[in-house]
């Protein structure tokens, strides 16, 4: 068993809460903000969602750096419209969206550099590992189109539940998009037998 390293968000969260409610899905998220070096991507994010009523359960930046809302697994944050009840929300901090947008690079470019963001994506595979620890029946690592247990993205969100209508963060690669979802779940497989938690 191995406990996951993190910065703790709860102190600062805890008055976001909006009920409880058990979790099946995990659901993956861009900030659309900069790589700055050290916490404060982190720090910034979860404060600013505080700042309006939101809520993130955990957290990734580009050196791998984690944040968790220890305790507030079962919360029920506001974060994807739809699935806010069943839902583990990670922000994972990135501009690549917004760069696509702008047409800076290509979607096919942006997943070439997610490709190349290795601490982050090995971080959140951490985490989804450890997520799947917690409750390995009813959180399964699979890939999820958000209407099932498993993991997914806000853009698969968005594909079936109005309230998250026009988000396309973290959008998978397999269906148009930047984000390699797929390889983030098969390497979180390979992570849930050094037994992460939380």
């Amino acid at each position: 068993m191995q406990r996951l390293q993190y910065y703790h968000t709860e102190h600062i969260l805890a008055s976001d809460v909006h009920g409880v409610h058990h979790k099946d899905s995990f659901v993956c998220h861009e900030t659309v903000s900069g790589d700055i070096v050290g916490l404060s991507d982190i720090t910034g994010t979860v404060n600013y969602l505080d700042k309006i009523g939101y809520g993130i359960h955990g957290m990734v930046d580009k050196e791998g750096h984690m944040a968790w809302a220890y305790g507030l697994g079962e919360a029920l944050f506001y974060h994807a419209g739809g699935v806010n009840e069943r839902a583990t929300g990670c922000e994972l901090v990135s501009l690549i969206p917004a760069m696509i947008a702008k047409k800076v690079i290509t979607r096919e470019q942006g997943w070439e550099m997610w490709l190349h963001r290795g601490a982050q994506l090995t971080a959140l595979a951490k985490m989804i590992s450890a997520w799947h620890n917690s409750d390995p029946k009813r959180r399964p690592l699979v890939r999820s189109n958000s209407l099932h247990p498993g993991v997914c993205s806000h853009w698969d969100v968005s594909q079936h539940f109005s309230a998250s209508k026009g988000h396309w963060d973290c959008q998978p690669h397999d269906k148009g998009g930047h984000f390699p979802l797929g390889h983030v779940i098969e390497m979180a497989k390979g992570y849930v037998h050094y037994g992460y938690h939380f």
